[in-house]
This record gives C-alpha cells, sequence and structure tokens, in this order.
C-alpha cells in the first residue's frame, strides 16, 4: 500500500503538469504521414482503419483528459482505482472502461470513441495486460491516435520491467507468441504493441 500510495503522489503531479503545459501550449497541427513508393499510408493506419483522418485538434473538443488503459484482472479493484481516484479528487477527467462494456468478443465502439476523445492515454501495463486482445486493440488504437492527433501516451509499468514490454520477453514474450499463433492472418494486430 505504501508503495502505490508513494507512486501516485509522484504520478498524479506529473501528469497535472503534462496537462497544464498541454493546455498552455498551440494547438497542434495533423501529422503529415510517410508513404512508401505506392502512396499508400504507412503501417501505422493500416490496423485502425475506422479513426478520423482530419481530427478537429482544438481543446474545447476533447471529451476527457485521460483515457485509461489496463488489464482489468490485473488492476482494476487496486492501483488503477487508486490512480483513477487520485486523478478524479484533481479534476481530472479521466475515461476508464467498465465490466459492463465488455459484453462481446471485438472492442467496443464506445472505448475506441473514447481514446480518440482524449488529450492523454494513460497505458498501466501489468504481468498479463498483453495476454487481452482488447487491451492490444485499445494500445494499437491509441498507438494511431498518438500518430494522427499528438495524443500523449504515458506508460505505467506495474509489476513489470519496461525491457520486458521492450524486448518481448517474460509474460510479454508468451502473450506475443500466443496471439501470433491466433491472429496469423493479421499479424498488424500482433506487432503493432510499438513504442509508447
Amino acid at each position: 500500500m505504501y508503495f502505490i500510495t508513494l507512486l501516485l503522489i509522484i504520478l498524479v503531479p506529473a501528469l497535472l503538469l503534462r496537462y497544464l503545459n498541454f493546455l498552455l501550449r498551440p494547438s497542434p497541427t495533423t501529422p503529415e504521414f510517410p508513404t512508401d513508393s505506392t502512396n499508400t499510408p504507412s503501417s501505422a493506419l493500416e490496423f485502425v482503419p475506422n479513426i478520423q483522418t482530419q481530427p478537429s485538434c482544438s481543446s474545447s473538443n476533447w471529451e476527457h483528459d485521460v483515457f485509461l488503459s489496463f488489464r482489468g484482472r490485473d488492476t482494476r479493484n487496486g492501483f488503477t482505482d487508486h490512480l483513477y481516484g487520485c486523478m478524479d479528487q484533481n479534476g481530472i477527467d479521466t475515461f476508464r472502461d467498465t465490466e459492463k462494456l465488455r459484453k462481446g468478443k471485438s472492442i467496443s465502439p464506445e472505448l475506441l470513441k473514447a481514446i480518440e476523445e482524449s488529450k492523454f492515454a494513460v497505458i498501466v501495463l501489468s504481468t498479463n495486460y498483453a495476454n487481452s486482445t482488447w487491451c492490444l486493440e485499445e494500445l494499437a488504437h491509441i498507438l494511431a491516435c498518438k500518430v494522427l492527433r499528438g495524443l500523449e501516451a504515458l506508460p505505467v509499468f506495474y509489476h513489470v520491467e519496461p525491457s520486458e514490454i521492450r524486448h518481448q520477453t517474460g509474460n510479454f514474450a508468451k502473450a506475443f507468441e500466443k496471439h501470433e499463433k491466433r491472429f496469423r492472418g493479421n499479424m498488424d494486430k500482433v506487432t503493432s504493441g510499438g513504442k509508447l
């Protein structure tokens, strides 16, 4: 409990500072995307075809300050609840999914929309995060929004080392191997756990 409290004391002010810096900087413009020789979009967009390509970037169009991405069974009733509570107490409007959003096998359009309507994404990378297809789809959409809209993605490493994710070792290696077998025809989903 002391570790969680200490982490939150450090994380929440950092988020608030980034939030204030975001409000003070000029509105970003939509970046140009690199194209290959056939003039098609780079692979960052190929795995998220339903995202709008001409976003409005004015701060008045953001529905949420933060989208919170996490593996429910790892952190929902502990770390993520504490983090959400601290952000809420500090006036940071945070979207987090609820159990009722997880009705079908595919990711909810409501979640994708919430990612698109958020200024920041906080990704709580935990031991079983990569085991969830939903979490990986959220992450892929967050990364696409980072490229398309300049969404700020802030990773939080919860009981995992950054190198375990970067080099896909340990539980992350096992999870990606499982997804690779499952999605042989759609490898973009497996390999899109790209850089935050």
